[in-house]
């Protein structure tokens, strides 16, 4: 994207920030779908404890990849993360869980 300026940049980036803002409901729907009833709100509090500490994590860490080597290093170290991300909902359950 690093090419596009204006318009074409805008239009790019909503799309980006549409992308990433409809995956929060598709993952609140995924947990509530894969979980019994009566694991549904300790699933939910996992989710947002992992989350929230992700979150708080995120910015001090690429500070600290950025310092010590570059921004290369750091979309490197992105797509690992991505492909690790991957890999673990690869090996997520196929089927939903069955009411007890």
């Amino acid at each position: 994207m690093y090419w596009r300026v204006g318009s074409a940049a805008l239009l790019i980036a909503i799309a980006f920030m549409l992308v990433v803002f409809g995956q929060i409901p598709i993952n609140d729907v995924f947990v509530g779908r894969v979980t019994t009833t009566e694991w549904r709100s300790r699933a939910y509090g996992l989710r947002y404890v992992i989350g929230f500490t992700v979150m708080a994590m995120a910015v001090p860490m690429v500070a600290w990849i950025y310092a010590r080597w570059s921004f290369d290093m750091l979309f490197v170290v992105l797509a690992a993360a991505g492909t690790g991300i991957l890999i673990a909902v690869m090996m997520l359950p196929r089927q939903l869980a069955t009411k007890v």
